[in-house]
């Protein structure tokens, strides 16, 4: 997010911060809206709302974070509050050593830095004060059939599907849940298995949601999870017309992705190359710009770079990166885990593909597995605002 500083007008005299906030706007042409990358346990939840600011002295925080970033810039952070560190132009970041003695705020940069808890009032100390989510987020096992044989995945395959009537009152049970626990918002990702080889389940649940959102008032958001090797045009049209989001598992370029993502009983067939015709000319050619998600492992930690290419600079794909977990199902043993030294040196190559050609547009969402940067009460959202459904309709 970009605030711009009163009477400065280059991009060196903004603040930035993490934070999204529906008021403000982008003024300057060069960067666009935040994207809202699609990843279930990085994606930002802001249990803290922003500081009230009041007259008086303000002060920097006692035990303030900072580090130098390049051209100027400057990460700060109040590591006792849960707002999340900001990155300060270099005006913005005068403006806050000033305060290293109390003071009175003058101006909009300054009264924004405290509303980010970057400053506080004159002998006070800071109280954490978690706050509820807003959305309420159900993952819906369609399925755990899938025309791919992952050797990482953790799914039994099987012909076995989610019924109708169980998904129907899956997603009646979660709009339910959201209703009773005052969530504004509910979201339904649809997967598997492949989801999208039972699309006529996912578009009737789709309909369902879509009646009971507007009955309810409760806002409705739907992805599918999808590893797009055979997704029909037909579908893709529904897909888009009814803004349900997609996002795509690849895991390289090339032969590389063939290898972790074959297509079952049938050797040598191109999954990348299906993938490819999907994202080209199904997808973006119908205006769906798809998130893709990189499973990291010991046997392709070397190509992060080539899908970072591949993703966000030659397509601007939002694309994150998760890291192989061991699981009991999991095939390949050892040659799946990922060392140490090997991630590090996948992960720095893709970042230095990345910053060779750096997007203007907000692509850093996903880029670090198992990192928030904000203070939370429940990992994944755990008995707080996430559900998993399984096709049988367990929890």
């Amino acid at each position: 997010m970009l605030i711009n500083s009163p009477g400065l007008t280059s991009l060196s005299s903004v603040i930035l911060t993490q934070r999204p906030d529906p008021a403000s706007r982008f003024d300057c042409d060069c960067i666009a809206p935040p994207v809202d990358i699609e990843n279930d346990c990085r994606s930002p939840v802001w249990p803290g709302a922003l500081a009230e600011v009041g007259a008086g002295a303000y002060v920097q925080p006692r035990g303030a974070h900072v580090a130098p970033l390049p051209h100027g810039f400057h990460l700060v952070q109040n590591p006792q509050t849960t707002t999340g560190p900001a990155v300060l132009a270099p005006a913005a970041f005068d403006r806050w050593r000033r305060f290293r003695v109390p003071a009175a705020l003058i101006n909009d940069v300054d009264r924004r830095l405290a509303a980010l808890a970057l400053l506080q009032p004159l002998e006070t100390q800071p109280a954490l004060c978690a706050g509820a989510p807003d959305t309420l987020t159900a993952w819906l096992h369609i399925t755990n059939a899938c025309n791919l044989d992952c050797p990482y995945c953790y799914v039994r395959k099987s012909s076995e599907r989610m019924s109708e009537a169980t998904g129907l009152r899956a997603v009646a049970a979660v709009f339910d849940n959201a209703l009773r626990h005052g969530f504004r918002a509910v979201k339904l990702k649809y997967a598997g298995g492949e989801a999208s080889l039972h699309f006529a389940l996912v578009r009737r649940l789709h309909d369902y949601a879509t009646a009971l959102a507007e009955r309810t008032g409760v806002e409705l958001r739907e992805v599918i999870l999808t590893n797009a090797v055979h997704l029909r045009p037909a579908d893709a049209d529904w897909l888009a017309e009814n803004r349900v989001k997609v996002m795509i598992s690849l895991d390289g370029v090339g032969q590389l992705h063939n290898e972790l993502r074959p297509l079952r009983n049938r050797a040598g067939f191109d999954t990348f190359a299906a993938v490819a015709y999907t994202v080209d000319h199904v997808l973006r050619l119908r205006g769906i710009r798809p998130d893709v998600n990189m499973v990291v492992t010991g046997r392709n930690a070397h190509g992060a770079a080539d899908l970072a290419r591949w993703t966000i600079l030659e397509r601007r794909l939002p694309t994150t990166f998760t890291f192989y977990r061991p699981n009991l199902l999991a095939r390949g043993g050892d040659e799946l885990r990922l060392e140490q030294e090997a991630l590090i040196r996948g992960m720095l190559a893709a970042y230095e593909t990345i910053e060779s050609d750096l997007p203007t547009w907000p692509f850093a969402g996903g880029l670090l597995d198992r990192v928030s940067t904000e203070a939370r009460t429940h990992a994944c959202g755990v008995g707080q605002n996430y559900l998993v459904i399984g096709h049988t309709g367990a929890l």
